[in-house]
């Protein structure tokens, strides 16, 4: 009498979703590096002053921190504690390949994670998509393509590019939902716990792992792992505040050196309301630039929980509404581009002349934030 064996699961990210993903990947880079040929044309022209970033290159802004982390670790009392660990410590490690160069790292791990991000993404439309029975091979190949290309050519997309942590932290939380969305919760723990310690926003993830776990629930047991699963991402910002206490600074000051940058808590809602003053005030390319981006994000997030559902619904409108509820409303773009479930409405709103329409605006925005964020204006 034989035994049947286990039916052997395939990889996460199926194989043949990684050119789809190379596609707006090569593209996002082409445009990020038009960017840099106007800001220098700029400023060759003098039409920037000391704020200039160009100099910093993919380090400028944040990956400056970033680069001090990863060469000399965190000071006492330093600004630098609000950046969590993990993706300095990536960079220090991928920089030791190339002769200890952590500034390199950096850089090479941001891109790496930006093609994984992109495929998980796929992998996670397809996943869904199968899920409501979709089975027409045309429609599913431009669905995926639309997805591929939104989180290319999303306007704060630059970021993916430069030696930020956004791009690590989309692939983490991408990968962990989608391992969920499988039932490898094991898998979803661990890069849930990861993503926990890339960026605080990774927190938001327990909210899409929870919402699975009780559709689970109902068809079959609750596995003891899939509990830990869920509560890991806070268990992953709590080791970035562990990580800051070892250092010598309070466990609080990743957290209270926030305030001064982020100003205090507001009502999102009436931070809208004052956005409109901001655009029509004194700097509409400073704080007045955000507003239309609030409001597409908000649209935005309403699309998710209607194409895709109440998880990946919560997690949206979590990251969305903190965005909104700070008094400074500086990097709004980038924030509210930390859950990653903003990007798979494209696949299912997007088709034909819009797509076009959509993604040549998205495209001269991306390579605009470039530049004004080389010129020192713009505060990605």
């Amino acid at each position: 009498m034989s035994t049947a064996r286990p039916r052997r699961r395939g990889a996460l990210i199926p194989r043949d979703v990684w050119a789809t993903a190379a596609i707006g990947w090569l593209l996002a880079r082409v445009l990020v590096a038009i960017g840099f040929v106007i800001a220098g044309r700029l400023d060759a022209d003098g039409r920037f002053d000391d704020r200039s970033r160009l100099a910093d290159g993919l380090l400028a802004w944040d990956g400056g921190w970033y680069r001090l982390i990863a060469a000399d670790g965190y000071r006492v009392g330093g600004e630098e504690v609000r950046f969590a660990p993990l993706y300095p410590a990536l960079g220090r490690l991928a920089g030791l390949v190339v002769g200890d160069r952590p500034a390199w790292g950096l850089v090479a791990v941001s891109n790496l994670a930006a093609l994984v991000a992109a495929a998980a993404m796929i992998a996670y439309v397809r996943q869904r998509r199968d899920a409501t029975g979709l089975t027409n091979a045309r429609e599913s190949l431009r669905m995926e393509r639309m997805v591929g290309l939104s989180v290319a050519l999303w306007p704060a997309g630059f970021v993916l590019v430069f030696a930020y942590a956004e791009s690590v932290l989309l692939a983490l939380t991408a990968l962990s939902a989608l391992a969920a969305r499988q039932r490898r919760w094991p898998v979803a723990a661990v890069l849930g716990l990861l993503a926990g310690a890339v960026r605080p926003t990774g927190m938001a993830l327990v909210f899409l792992l929870a919402v699975v776990l009780l559709e689970q629930r109902r068809r079959e047991p609750t596995p003891v792992v899939a509990l830990a699963a869920v509560v890991a991402p806070v268990v992953g910002f709590a080791a970035h505040l562990a990580t800051v206490w070892a250092w010598g600074s309070s466990w609080r000051s990743p957290i209270d050196v926030q305030q001064p940058l982020r100003g205090d808590v507001v009502d999102p809602f009436r931070r809208l309301a004052t956005g409109v003053v901001d655009l029509t005030g004194n700097d509409p390319w400073g704080d007045g630039l955000h507003l239309p981006f609030a409001v597409a994000a908000v649209v935005v997030a309403a699309l998710v929980f209607r194409h895709l559902g109440l998880a990946e619904g919560l997690m949206s409108a979590a990251v969305v509404l903190v965005a909104l509820s700070a008094e400074n409303w500086n990097s709004l773009e980038r924030y509210v581009g930390n859950a990653f479930p903003m990007f798979l409405v494209a696949g299912f709103v997007l088709r034909g002349r819009t797509a076009a329409v959509v993604f040549t605006a998205s495209a001269a925005a991306l390579v605009g934030l470039t530049v004004l964020t080389l010129s020192g204006r713009y505060v990605p």
